[in-house]
């Protein structure tokens, strides 16, 4: 009888073991859970809204066909139209004040009451109020880059080259320099210095 107690004890604390292993395994199962309802994406990086609020003023229909980009000064804007022509409209009306005949092959510059013109011709200075011709001059070659105006000051880089400086009011050379490599972006002044990006040969 002793060995029959101790048998049903052993095989006892055998099933008892057995189920206690088993419940954390049944526990570790995962518990199916509903899937989330689907949301409309959101961008990640969605644009900053602006620095300062920007509203129309005015809007202008040219009617034309723009050959170069604009021209701007702090109250004017000039635009080359298809049909050799140059217009001349009011920044804060939006009102046309001139147009003539001109067929610039780059954008315009402008500056000192001017607006200036390259063309087949040369370079051409207007008066920015009535677009009467203020002066023109011949040169050796086409401008490489738009000429750049900036305090008085008027540069012009050639196709080939050549650089000069002209007094903005008068067209009169200043200074003129030839360079190893022709201009393949606009100069630009700072202070009393002049910076030519080049082209590499």
């Amino acid at each position: 009888n002793g060995v029959r107690r101790r048998w049903t004890t052993i095989c006892c604390s055998a099933v008892a073991l057995i189920v206690l292993c088993g419940r954390p395994a049944v526990a570790q199962r995962p518990i199916p859970r509903p899937h989330p309802l689907s949301t409309p994406a959101t961008p990640r990086n969605p644009a900053p809204p602006p620095i300062v609020p920007t509203r129309a003023v005015w809007t202008l229909v040219l009617n034309s066909q723009l050959i170069v980009p604009p021209g701007y000064d702090a109250t004017h804007a000039y635009f080359a139209l298809e049909g050799d022509r140059v217009a001349a409209y009011s920044l804060p009306e939006g009102r046309r004040l001139w147009m003539v005949d001109a067929r610039p092959v780059l954008p315009p510059a402008a500056g000192d009451d001017l607006v200036f013109l390259s063309d087949a011709a040369g370079l051409m200075a207007r008066r920015a109020s009535d677009g009467e011709i203020a002066w023109q001059r011949p040169m050796p070659e086409l401008p490489a880059v738009p000429p750049v105006f900036d305090t008085g000051r008027l540069i012009v880089a050639t196709q080939h080259g050549h650089l000069e400086l002209l007094h903005a009011k008068t067209g009169a050379t200043v200074w003129e320099r030839t360079l190893e490599s022709p201009a393949h972006a606009s100069p630009t002044f700072a202070e009393d210095r002049l910076y030519v990006p080049t082209a590499d040969n």
